[in-house]
């Protein structure tokens, strides 16, 4: 759209160069023609730009992981599909209120749940009305979004950051009109490389133009950089605690460096409560102090 604004500039400059010339007020007239042609040029040229730039994702079938996508059925009486509504409006909330499209899901070690939240937050996110979502798969080092989905692993992100593969050929979609998936792609060793070589940022700001929300999956942040790499380049991040599982030290550390960009909260993962029974508890606390309800299901 800049260019249209400086179109405007320029022909304002001229008609009131040719009014202080003349004397007349053709230029007024003048004026108005020209930037109506040019408005109807530069619209033309956004409008197409706009067109080569879209995102085309090809249609794939998912087999989703009805035990672990828990959201995919739209369950009203799921106590975790729940949650994740809950998490749902509480980020909507914030979306209106501050910057806030590209997020990041990550956890200070492995297997603590940051996979399972990703997919279930873009899946609930997508489920909203007139809400595009696209879920992306940055764990190069060992991609497990595609197992949640029941999705092809490549071509995948992995492939597009190298050059070995173009847009088209990662963007998937499935059976969610709004939701589209970049798969991890082929393991590499060579991840942060890749993650630091452009073209992510550049590809993040031109999906930001085009969805609502952009949720990233993140490797685990102490074994590796790549998850640090990562929160640079997105709004926020949401971290990911098992209990039973993750140190406190562990948890303290990824905290203190996701602060440095900006931490909306942790999700605590498959607490435990009582003597004889085993509850998934689902706690979100918000970097404004609030706490969203618990909630517990027998496993």
């Amino acid at each position: 759209m800049s260019r249209i604004h400086e179109a405007i500039k320029k022909l304002e400059q001229k008609a009131r160069e040719l009014a202080a010339k003349t004397g007349s007020e053709d230029a007024v007239s003048l004026l108005e023609s020209e930037v109506a042609q040019a408005l109807d040029a530069s619209l033309e040229a956004v409008s197409q730009t706009a067109v080569q730039n879209a995102i085309v994702a090809r249609k794939v079938t998912w087999n989703p992981d009805d035990d672990r996508l828990v959201v995919f059925h739209g369950d009203k009486t799921n106590p975790v599909a729940e949650q994740f509504r809950t998490l749902r409006s509480r980020l909507t909330q914030m979306q209106a209120e501050t910057q806030l499209k590209t997020l990041l899901i990550s956890s200070a070690l492995p297997d603590e749940g940051k996979s399972f939240t990703a997919a279930n937050l873009a899946f609930s996110l997508s489920l909203r009305a007139n809400t595009r979502v696209v879920l992306i798969d940055a764990d190069m080092r060992w991609p497990r979004l595609h197992r949640l989905l029941g999705a092809p692993e490549e071509p995948g992100l992995s492939s597009l950051l190298a050059g070995e593969a173009t847009e088209n050929d990662v963007f998937q979609s499935g059976p969610i009109e709004d939701l589209v998936f970049v798969p991890g792609g082929k393991r590499m060793t060579n991840a942060a490389e890749l993650l630091a070589n452009g073209k992510l940022p550049a590809l993040l700001s031109r999906l930001s133009d085009q969805f609502d929300w952009i949720i990233i999956d993140s490797p685990a942040l102490i074994p590796v950089s790549d998850g640090i790499l990562l929160s640079n380049m997105c709004d926020a991040s949401l971290l990911v605690v098992k209990a039973g599982k993750t140190q406190l030290d562990a948890a303290s550390w990824a905290v203190t460096e996701l602060r440095r960009k900006r931490l909306l909260g942790v999700l605590l993962n498959c607490a435990t409560e009582g003597r004889s029974s085993s509850y998934y508890y689902g706690g979100y606390y918000s970097d404004r102090g609030g706490k969203a309800k618990e909630h517990r299901r027998e496993q």
